[in-house]
């Protein structure tokens, strides 16, 4: 699937059924596509996939200027020009859910980075059961504060594959409910602040257009502008860059991601770096300063 930077059509550039798929393979077939369409006056930018096995093996095939940048690769038709390897926001969410779910004691520590007092946790303790003490309260009610189904809170393993479910555990609706139910107590306090910073995370990367914060009347939607420093989405990028490098697993899996989704959520976190060079590189072609993250990154695109 070939998705444009700024806009246009979105096609299916190649279709190739086959069995038992290969890194190997992927990475032949992929550069000849690339060497297809940089040939018809495309200039390929990003390659974007879930973050599988295969997938993971299949980006560790380009070639890296920089060790310590894995998801900045050289372009297999001019090794001068970089090329971004991103995994898809929308599996990742997914991610963060099933994590959550499938950890032992479905408990998620993420690191207070700033605490404004010194009486706060220096770890942000998420756990699921608040979700389903949440749900089985409102179940009592006819009022429903949150979006909170039996799906949500229990998953099969095909419902897991739901976007909408994982999204409606990371809701504002859920947010605020964990706050302000009659039953709240610190531990709901506390998973609702992580639903919080997951939900900005996602606001970022859900960006389509340049005045969706207005529309929308939140700050947090705000798109990439180059033309100013400190900019929102830029800086809650980096606060989750921050947060990737103290929740790396050790060993054994212990309220934290799996290796596989930390290397995903490094990657992700970090993509703050990676949407600098990237949009500086896109600025040599177009002298466009707004940029919706997700006009870019959010669907696979070659």
């Amino acid at each position: 699937m070939v998705k444009c930077f700024f806009g246009g059509p979105t096609f299916v550039a190649k279709i190739l059924p086959c069995h038992a798929l290969t890194a190997e393979y992927q990475f032949k077939k992929t550069c000849e596509l690339i060497n297809t369409l940089e040939g018809c006056g495309a200039k390929i930018v990003c390659i974007i996939n879930d973050n599988n096995k295969v997938n993971q093996s299949f980006f560790n095939t380009f070639h890296k200027s920089d060790p310590a940048f894995p998801w900045i690769a050289k372009s297999p038709v001019d090794n001068s020009k970089p090329l971004f390897l991103l995994y898809d926001t929308v599996h990742f969410i997914k991610n963060i859910r099933n994590n959550w779910v499938s950890e032992k004691s479905q408990t998620l520590d993420m690191p207070q980075l700033t605490p404004t007092t010194s009486a706060e946790p220096s770890v942000i303790s998420a756990k699921w059961t608040r979700l389903s003490e949440l749900y089985a309260e409102e179940s009592k009610t006819i009022v429903k504060l949150s979006q909170l189904t039996k799906s949500s809170v229990s998953p099969s393993n095909i419902e897991k594959q739901k976007v909408s479910l994982a999204l409606n555990v990371f809701s504002e609706k859920t947010s605020s409910a964990l706050k302000s139910s009659a039953a709240s107590n610190l531990g709901w306090q506390e998973t609702a602040v992580f639903i919080d910073h997951v939900l900005r995370l996602w606001k970022v990367f859900n960006t389509k257009t340049v005045i969706e914060n207005i529309r929308m009347r939140d700050p947090d939607r705000c798109a990439v502008d180059l033309s100013s420093t400190g900019q929102k989405p830029l800086e809650i990028l980096e606060f989750w860059a921050d947060c990737a490098a103290k929740m790396k697993p050790q060993g054994q899996r212990i309220k934290t991601f799996t290796k596989e989704t930390w290397m995903t959520f490094q990657r992700l976190s970090l993509a703050c770096l990676v949407t600098r060079r990237c949009l500086c590189f896109l600025l040599e072609i177009t002298s466009l300063l707004n940029i919706p993250i997700s006009r870019g990154i959010h669907h696979k695109c070659l």
